[in-house]
């Protein structure tokens, strides 16, 4: 209940999409990991311009079309990441609390436009896009045999004080960042209660040693 109810903070806050190069461009990656997200990304805009136009066209449908996506977004992450360890207990709970916010914050706000706009599906892409991809990134440092990560933030004068401090906390892979007040595996990670503050727009990465 906790995990939902942060999802549904994060939905209602109102924002435009970046361009996904742009996005993700500009984060602490190595090129393929930024191009690999700029792919995902690609594929959660198109499943949620979908589901978003569906859920405007017929509200009776809404209890179909919530088990379509989840399904849906399920096949696209276990099909995307299907090389690395797949701990599908999180990811499902991660993607089932995404879902069912997403889907209750557009029947709230069917009036308004933006919630089954193009530039919300793409605002969605970025924001589920990060969380998954930074923990396949620690499933795969896992299974390589690194033991050592390091919070990386794009200092750019617009990074949160909280992050700024964290930058270059370095922890053994199995132990939590401490950020803020807040306990993370890895940046987007709320499997640890991590505050909203910390979680919402984060453009943080992971260096694994």
């Amino acid at each position: 209940m906790a995990q939902t109810s942060k999802f549904d903070k994060l939905n209602n806050l109102r924002s435009q999409a970046i361009p996904f190069e742009k996005y993700f461009g500009e984060m602490d990656l190595d090129d393929n990991e930024k191009e690999r997200r700029v792919e995902l990304a690609k594929l959660l805009d198109d499943m949620f311009f979908y589901y978003l136009a569906m859920l405007l066209d017929d509200e009776k449908e809404e209890i179909d079309t919530r088990k379509s996506l989840k399904e849906e977004f399920r096949n696209i992450v276990s099909n995307f990441f299907k090389d690395t360890i797949n701990e599908a207990d999180y990811v499902y709970g991660y993607i089932d609390g995404a879902v069912d916010s997403i889907v209750d914050t557009t029947l709230k706000n069917s009036s308004d436009e933006w919630y089954t706009s193009q530039d919300r599906a793409s605002y969605l892409a970025e924001d589920n896009t990060n969380p998954l991809a930074n923990y396949y990134q620690d499933r795969q440092a896992l299974l390589e045999g690194k033991t050592h990560k390091t919070w990386r933030t794009i200092l750019d004068g617009k990074e949160r004080h909280s992050h700024f401090i964290a930058n270059a906390q370095e922890v053994p892979i199995g132990t939590a960042f401490n950020v803020g007040n807040s306990k993370m595996m890895f940046p987007g990670d709320l499997s640890l209660g991590a505050e909203l503050n910390e979680i919402v727009n984060c453009r943080c990465s992971c260096f694994y040693s």
